[in-house]
């Protein structure tokens, strides 16, 4: 992750800025009591001794900095600014070292090797060989290893970190472990803002029509979002997937508004207007069955449960098309779609 000082970073566009964030670390070492004990001493051996202890609570309030952006899917901190101030209470002194930057989202770039020297190319690329060598998942990885990853933009990681799509091992976590494990993947993924995009859309769109935990697939359509990926013909096509899972984040992406429309995005768009996009979530079929009390009409919902014809919901509150009860329904972004293509002919008609 780049960390700056400066309010830009050389050859790179900031895409998005998130809001300022802070972070503090105190040390009660007495280290300024100790400062009155003699000026010589800082000319001194022990001068090394509080340079040392100084830059150590300075790189932690930089760490913590780094994960609060990391959290946020940034990937990088501009304008970072740190204070050194002194706590005194109780016949104690303490320092306090306060980090200050803004998370931001850089452009996704072509990820242009030549720019490296030869030599430093080889080291990344056998840097890059070990980590995948070492057999740990990404999840496992400490924050040096995941800024390198999210930075080098190395193909070679791409079957590395879908091999650690999957939440089997992390079932037993506890929410605190599972959120840390999530947040390490989404860091990961950053990785894609430093790949060509036609490879980085590839990629992630087929992998949201995989077998992912529910989870991963979060995770991996708001990447698509945070990273400008959006297409919308990407996201028409996973429509003829059955999963509906994967239709449902179809939905979220199609949902997004976008600064440009592309030529095939329209075309997408308008193969779904009018009443198109719902012919992609046809509702749970009447079923007729003949019992003693004479004729039953019922259907099936997707998590097993039988209803009858006139229950607009299932006990686990999805309706007849899979969708949760409060939440937008098909007929909900059919509606967007609809005034979204009308504006877009509205535009052209008047250009």
């Amino acid at each position: 992750m780049v960390l700056t000082t400066t309010d830009s970073v050389e050859g790179r566009t900031i895409i998005k800025y998130f809001n300022p964030v802070s972070r503090s670390v105190v040390l009660g070492s007495n280290l300024l009591a100790d400062f009155g004990a003699g000026v010589s001493d800082l000319f001194g051996g022990r001068s090394r001794n509080y340079e040392s202890r100084l830059q150590s609570i300075n790189d932690e309030a930089l760490n913590m900095l780094r994960d609060s952006a990391r959290r946020l899917n940034a990937n990088a901190i501009v304008g970072i600014k740190i204070d050194i101030g002194e706590i005194s209470g109780g016949g104690k002194n303490m320092f306090m070292v306060t980090a200050i930057g803004t998370p931001v989202l850089l452009d996704n770039v072509q990820h242009n090797h030549d720019r490296y020297s030869d030599h430093r190319l080889i080291n990344i690329k056998l840097k890059a060989k070990r980590l995948i060598a070492g057999g740990k998942h990404v999840y496992e990885l400490n924050d040096e290893d995941l800024s390198f990853i999210a930075e080098s933009g190395l193909t070679e990681f791409i079957p590395y970190i879908r091999k650690s799509l999957e939440l089997d091992s992390a079932n037993s976590m506890d929410k605190a472990d599972r959120d840390r494990f999530i947040q390490k993947i989404q860091y990961s993924l950053l990785i894609f803002n430093n790949m060509e995009h036609d490879l980085a859309k590839d990629t992630l769109y087929k992998w949201l029509t995989e077998d992912i935990n529910p989870a991963i697939k979060y995770t991996l359509s708001n990447t698509i979002i945070e990273l400008e990926l959006v297409d919308y013909h990407k996201a028409r096509m996973m429509l003829d997937f059955d999963d509906i899972i994967s239709k449902k984040h179809a939905l979220k992406i199609l949902n997004v508004d976008k600064s440009v429309y592309t030529e095939n995005d329209i075309k997408a768009l308008k193969i779904l207007k009018d009443g198109n996009l719902l012919t992609y979530f046809p509702e749970a079929e009447i079923v007729e069955s003949r019992g003693i009390f004479g004729v039953t009409r019922k259907w099936r919902c997707g998590c097993g449960n039988i209803n009858n014809e006139n229950d607009s919901a299932c006990v686990c509150s999805r309706d007849r098309m899979g969708f949760m009860a409060g939440s937008m329904t098909p007929y909900d972004f059919q509606e967007l779609i609809n005034d979204k293509i009308s504006l877009l002919d509205s535009e052209n008609i008047e250009s």
